[in-house]
């Protein structure tokens, strides 16, 4: 049995030699990192078991072994601990210490000082917090810092460098990735720093996977840190991720327009994190170029995904911030105060929307950004038909559908035809809404957008259902429901789901409307969408008041 042999590594032609003159020895190695030996099996050893996620029960998650270690260091400490109170940051302390024996008590040893929860914030900020003052532990494991500085002190100078550049990432990341935030330091080829990335997870300071890596947070910190020492080096690696990911949500644009729509809006999800974190380094820098690249392809994933709060505070925080700055980018801030309209619109806020979308508009004429003019013009359309103003909408969308023809712009012109239909519905006006409802639909079919086809069907569904066309509507809709869930637009099925419970209602089907109404409601929680959760609190309402108000007949 050789323990901690990864600072022995030099002698690891000891072990070949015992291995290659013996027939019945075998060896077991404990080590940071591989001995690089033919004979070698490899098995790594991950933290302690703990929880996923938070929705299991306190007693089930007392079971956990991190968990275990946690509260028995912690009572030897602090006999009164208790667990159940504060379940919930213990396991996140686990999670953020991924379960590192070692770390677990370093981290619970200060329950006498602090609750778990300033524990956890503690460790958002930096691993410091994980020392020990006892006399009896061996000066290697006072402190998680100690670990790291022996780990560090063993890497090469390529590896060295790699690390701490590494270091910007949030989440996962490629080797182009990788090399983007290198330029020209470090290894010379994509062998060589592959090479380099496979010798760092060979000493358990990043982790592989389908040919992505990713650092613990405990060692992103620690390389962020030797990152820091060099303020040039810092800014250089900083700009160079945020253009990264800039350059690549660009391209996935045009993806999010087709067929492979689901398979873009997972690749950014899978990237939110450094889109993020890109996005606040352009916004230090006050990059306007970089912000505006951005902010479609954001947008866009956002309202997928349904992430309306988040959308609209980055988006408002950066008008502000560049305001601060003295950014004199009229163009972008109008930008900006258009994508916080069309959220606040989203969220219910019509008359924040209105305002937000007037002064955007005004700066976007005076520029002559005909796209961005036409954009605005189709969303305040938008906002007025929630308000009611029928008229005022039908006007704005005629605008809208005359720049996008001039522009050229199809998918445009098919979502202003959408947007027609939907303010002729809300007049009553059917035959009419049903005429632009179709035209948009074929547009779209034509053009191949996914998701807005699924939006017309389910406009189109509406327009039948008026008529009592009640097959033909149910037809539309779930097709319409099919198509959203296949592409990824995870809270525009409550769309087409709310209706068809318009639908069974209508027949008199009470049971099948409450299905679809608990259903979309689900969703509408879920993405905390308040203009659907409010349509559908009265429609359940309504619902119960036409069972006799009974939770058996309704459910």
């Amino acid at each position: 049995m050789l323990d901690n042999w990864e600072h022995l590594l030099a002698g690891a032609d000891l072990v070949s030699k015992l291995l290659d003159s013996t027939a019945r020895v075998r060896v077991l190695t404990t080590s940071r990192a591989r001995l690089g030996l033919a004979a070698e099996h490899l098995l790594d050893i991950d933290g302690l078991e703990r929880p996923a996620g938070m929705k299991t029960a306190a007693t089930s998650l007392e079971e956990y072994s991190a968990i275990k270690l946690f509260v028995q260091r912690a009572r030897a400490i602090h006999p009164d601990f208790r667990l159940a109170p504060v379940v919930g940051d213990v396991a996140t302390i686990c999670e953020l210490v991924a379960g590192m024996p070692l770390a677990i008590e370093l981290a619970a040893a200060w329950v006498r000082t602090f609750s778990p929860a300033q524990i956890v914030a503690e460790l958002g900020r930096n691993a410091d917090i994980l020392t020990s003052q006892l006399a009896d532990v061996p000066s290697r494991h006072r402190s998680m810092r100690a670990v790291f500085d022996h780990s560090w002190r063993l890497l090469n100078a390529d590896e060295q460098l790699v690390l701490r550049r590494v270091s910007v990432f949030r989440g996962r990341f490629d080797h182009d990735a990788a090399r983007a935030v290198l330029g020209t330091a470090g290894p010379e080829s994509a062998y060589a720093l592959l090479a380099t990335l496979s010798g760092l997870v060979d000493k358990s300071l990043l982790r592989s996977s389908a040919g992505r890596f990713a650092l613990h947070e405990l060692v992103r910190q620690y390389a962020a840190e030797q990152l820091q020492v060099d303020q040039q080096e810092l800014a250089l690696v900083c700009a160079s991720h945020a253009t990264y990911y800039a350059d690549w949500l660009v391209e996935c644009e045009y993806a999010l327009r087709g067929a492979k729509r689901r398979e873009a809006l997972d690749a950014i999800g899978e990237e939110l994190d450094n889109l993020r974190a890109g996005w606040d380094q352009l916004l230090l820098q006050g990059d306007a170029r970089g912000l505006e690249r951005l902010l479609h392809g954001l947008s866009a994933y956002y309202d997928a995904r349904g992430l309306l709060q988040e959308a609209e505070a980055r988006f408002t925080q950066a008008h502000k911030d560049l305001v601060a700055q003295g950014c004199d980018d009229r163009r972008l801030l109008a930008l900006l105060q258009l994508r916080q309209g069309f959220f606040a619109d989203r969220m219910g806020e019509y008359q924040r929307a209105e305002t937000l979308l007037d002064t955007a508009l005004s700066v976007l004429q005076e520029l002559g950004d005909q796209a961005s003019v036409a954009f605005a013009l189709s969303t305040r359309g938008r906002v007025a038909e929630h308000k009611g103003a029928m008229e005022q909408a039908i006007a704005l969308h005629n605008d809208s559908l005359i720049l996008y023809q001039a522009l050229g712009d199809r998918s445009g012109e098919a979502s202003a035809l959408h947007n027609l239909g939907s303010a002729y519905e809300g007049l009553h006006q059917y035959a009419a809404a049903a005429e632009y409802a179709e035209r948009s639909l074929a547009l779209r079919r034509t053009i191949g957008d996914l998701r807005g086809t699924a939006f017309s069907l389910n406009l189109l569904g509406i327009v039948r259902e008026m008529q009592s066309d009640f097959a033909l509507a149910t037809g539309h809709y779930l097709e319409s429901m099919t198509l959203f869930a296949a592409i990824g637009d995870t809270w525009a099925i409550l769309l087409p789901l709310c209706n068809l419970g318009d639908v069974a209602s209508s027949k008199g089907d009470w049971a099948a409307a409450g299905r679809y109404y608990r259903e979309a409601m689900t969703i509408a929680r879920d993405h905390w969408l308040l203009p659907q959760i409010m349509m559908m609190l009265v429609k359940i309402a309504q619902l119960r008041t036409r069972t006799g108000g009974g939770r058996r007949q309704l459910y």
